[in-house]
């Protein structure tokens, strides 16, 4: 196929050249270039161009009505016309905000089963820039919202986002710090390790997650340090942390929690060692996919799906090592789980081997009873699963802010 593929690309080259000769040889001695195109001899201008610049000037001229009129007039006389679909929806935007803008691109599809990318990116910036100018909640607190919308801003380069960002960082806001750092930012990153080891007992946690984010190594040699603090919590999370930062040197330190006594500082270690190709690891996840409970205690009474969670676990940590035909059977029977935080865990963790039948998994999990299964589900669904506009515009509608901010940051994602 590559051979046929660049066979093909040589061919237009050489009838190229051939009808240029044929074309040379056919030109009379005396013809001169063509005639240039100047005030007696114009380029047609359709009527179409005309109204769509008297709509964009309209609009540049902050008389939004008047746009919107003028893009009504194109769409009445030119049905498929992209131009004043895109006037028509920006005009929606400025007068009545991003959802707005969302119902007249969908009153202009209709039954059209083509989406217009670029139309519908503009509309999820549009929602994204709203929820980035919503005030912060009593107490200082971004909604997460917000900040969902600032770090998708500020990965496209926007200006304004990046602004903010910085203004947050200069007042020490530790939300939006931590945006700044895991887009980055390395006075971010340094602030927030300052942070980090200034912070008292029971506030470590949230720093160390953060720095984790950053995938910046200059959080290596402090999160390191916590391996030995007196909170279990607080080393779990380093060991988890070392492994998002390819911390390979902290490997000997790792393989000794995994072979320690407590439970949730042994799995943290292996799922690190497991992301830096660590054998010791990788054997610990692999006897967790068969995890059963009624083998590991004798005589205890076990509920159905009792296990499950923790094996959706064990696929979850595997899974960034590539297709293993042994994570992937296990997620894909976890699906069928009666336990629907199983089903949850191992729709995500299929995703990118089957993103359909997650979708669907996920879909059906919209109406569980639980409202926390319930809405983790639309996250998990906006953020990385739906890849489908259908979908995502669906999603841009939830109730749930920051369900509308995860959805309009993939369509930007997948628009990119």
């Amino acid at each position: 196929m590559p051979a046929k593929t660049q066979q093909i690309g040589r061919r237009p080259t050489f009838w190229l050249v051939g009808l240029t000769l044929i074309g040379l040889a056919l030109v009379p001695a005396h013809a001169g270039p063509p005639p240039a195109q100047t005030a007696q001899n114009p380029v047609p201008v359709s009527d179409e161009t005309t109204l769509l610049a008297q709509g964009w000037a309209a609009l540049a001229a902050g008389n939004a009505v008047a746009a919107a009129d003028i893009a009504q007039a194109i769409r009445g006389k030119y049905p498929q016309s992209v131009g004043g679909l895109a006037l028509a929806v920006e005009a929606a935007i400025t007068r009545s905000g991003a959802m707005s803008g969302l119902t007249t691109y969908e009153s202009w599809l209709g039954t059209r089963r083509l989406e217009d990318p670029y139309v519908v990116r503009r509309i999820a910036i549009a929602v994204l820039r709203e929820k980035m100018n919503a005030s912060s909640t009593s107490g200082g607190s971004a909604p997460r919202g917000r900040l969902v919308a600032l770090k998708a801003l500020g990965a496209e380069g926007d200006p304004q986002a990046l602004a903010k960002l910085n203004e947050a960082r200069a007042q020490n806001l530790v939300a939006e710090t931590r945006v700044a750092a895991e887009l980055g930012d390395a006075r971010a990153v340094q602030e927030l390790i300052r942070r980090l080891e200034s912070a008292q007992p029971g506030h470590k946690l949230a720093y160390v997650d953060a720095l984790a984010n950053t995938k910046n190594r200059m959080a290596i040699a402090p999160i390191r340090k916590l391996l030995d603090d007196p909170d279990p919590l607080v080393v779990a999370a380093a060991a988890d942390a070392l492994g998002k930062l390819d911390a390979k040197e902290a490997i000997p330190q790792l393989r000794t929690l995994v072979e320690g006594q407590n439970g949730l500082q042994r799995w943290a270690a292996a799922r690190s060692l497991s992301l830096m190709g660590d054998s010791g690891g990788v054997a610990f996840l692999r006897e967790r996919l068969v995890f059963d409970p009624a083998r590991e205690v004798e005589g205890a009474i076990v509920t159905p799906g009792a296990g499950d969670y923790l094996q959706a676990q064990a696929a979850e940590a595997l899974a960034p090592l590539g297709p293993n035909a042994d994570w992937i059977n296990t997620a894909r029977r976890l699906l069928g789980s009666p336990d629907p935080q199983a089903r949850l865990l191992a729709a995500k963790v299929i995703a990118p081997q089957d993103q359909p039948v997650a979708k669907d998994v996920l879909e059906a999990l919209l109406l569980d009873s639980n409202p926390g299964i319930s809405q983790e589900a639309t996250d998990i669904l906006a953020s990385r699963v739906a890849g489908d506009f259908v979908t995502l515009r669906r999603l841009v509608r939830s109730p749930d802010a920051y369900s509308q901010a995860l959805a309009a940051a993939r369509i930007v994602e997948l628009t990119r």
